[in-house]
């Protein structure tokens, strides 16, 4: 078995444990649920997007505001256990 071994900013891990946390169920939710959306915030999801640690997408509806649905990835779990 493969050891994988992750190298989280402290932004990075609040986001992560936030999104395990989750929103409207453990390890997923709206973006905006789950944590304050802001430039710092969508950075910080799209580092964890790229490392694997998290997934999302956008969600938007005619007449609705444009919203993102995150979730954490298995790999995600692992860092948050190290």
């Amino acid at each position: 078995m493969t050891t994988k071994t992750f190298t989280l900013t402290p932004k990075e891990t609040t986001l992560l444990a936030a999104i395990a946390e989750g929103g409207d169920s453990p390890g997923e939710g709206w973006l905006h649920a789950v944590a304050e959306e802001n430039h710092v915030t969508a950075g910080v999801l799209g580092s964890l997007i790229k490392k694997g640690l998290a997934t999302s997408f956008e969600n938007a509806e005619p007449g609705l505001p444009t919203c993102y649905w995150v979730a954490i990835t298995p790999d995600g779990s692992l860092a948050l256990e190290d």
